[in-house]
C-alpha cells in the first residue's frame, strides 16, 4: 500500500552525479508502472535503450498521454504523485503508462509510420489517424467522431493506411 501522503524524494547516486538533471533509469524501471515490460530487461544496458525508445517515440503521442509520459519518463516523478497531481487512483496512472509504453516499445508499426511519414507516403492526416489508432488506443468509429466523418471515410483512410504500412515491411 503506498501512503497517501507526498514523501520528500530521495536524491540516488544518478541524481547526485548530475547534480539532479536526470532521473536514475534503474529506479525508473522498478516502479510498478513499467513492471513486465522490463521484466526481461535485465542488462543494464538494455533498460537504458528501452528508455531511450520511449522517449524518442514520445512525439508519436499526442496531448494528456505525451505529457504523463514526459513527466514520468524525464523528471523521474513517481506515480503516486503523478495520481495526486491528477486526482485519480495510482493503479490508474500505472495502468495507462503501461499501455502506452507497451504500444511504444513494442509496437512494430511506429517504426513503419515514421518511415511511410518520412518517405511521404502518408498524408500528415493519415500519420495522424494511425497515431490515434495505435498509441492513442481510440476505435475507428471514435476517431470518426473525432474527426466529425463519416465511419466509411474512417474506415476508407485506414484501408489505405494499411496498404501503405504492410508496403513498408
Amino acid at each position: 500500500m503506498q501512503n497517501s501522503s507526498l514523501e520528500t524524494p530521495t536524491v540516488t547516486s544518478a541524481q547526485s552525479a548530475n547534480g539532479g538533471l536526470e532521473p536514475d533509469f534503474d529506479q525508473q524501471l522498478d516502479d510498478p508502472a513499467c513492471g513486465e515490460l522490463v521484466e526481461p530487461l535485465r542488462d543494464r544496458h538494455q533498460r537504458r535503450s528501452a528508455i531511450e525508445l520511449l522517449r524518442s517515440r514520445l512525439d508519436l503521442l499526442g496531448g494528456r498521454d505525451k505529457a504523463l509520459m514526459t513527466v514520468y519518463l524525464d523528471s523521474g516523478t513517481r506515480v503516486y504523485q503523478i495520481a495526486k497531481l491528477l486526482g485519480v487512483s495510482p493503479s490508474t496512472i500505472t495502468r495507462r503508462i503501461r499501455t502506452l509504453s507497451q504500444r511504444l516499445l513494442t509496437g512494430d508499426y511506429a517504426r513503419h509510420i515514421e518511415s511511410a511519414a518520412a518517405q511521404h507516403r502518408l498524408t500528415p492526416t493519415e500519420r495522424q489517424i494511425a497515431n490515434e489508432y495505435f498509441f492513442t488506443g481510440l476505435s475507428l468509429r471514435d476517431i470518426a467522431a473525432k474527426r466529425n466523418w463519416s465511419y466509411y471515410r474512417t474506415r476508407e483512410t485506414w484501408r489505405r493506411i494499411r496498404i501503405v504500412l504492410e508496403n513498408d515491411r
